[in-house]
């Protein structure tokens, strides 16, 4: 699982969760990212995704 964590960090596979951090954090800036509305409204986000 390490191998596969760092090439998502090094940007060579795709990863939606990463996507969505990245999102996130460019659209209520990273300082706010983190506070209970947001984190809320991303939980309500993963909610929806089936992991198969």
């Amino acid at each position: 699982m390490k191998d596969e964590l760092l090439k998502i960090i090094n940007k060579e596979i795709d990863s939606y969760y990463y996507n969505l951090a990245i999102e996130v954090c460019k659209e209520v800036r990273a300082r706010k990212a983190s506070t209970p509305i947001v984190l809320m409204g991303r939980f309500e986000s993963l909610r929806d995704i089936t992991v198969y």
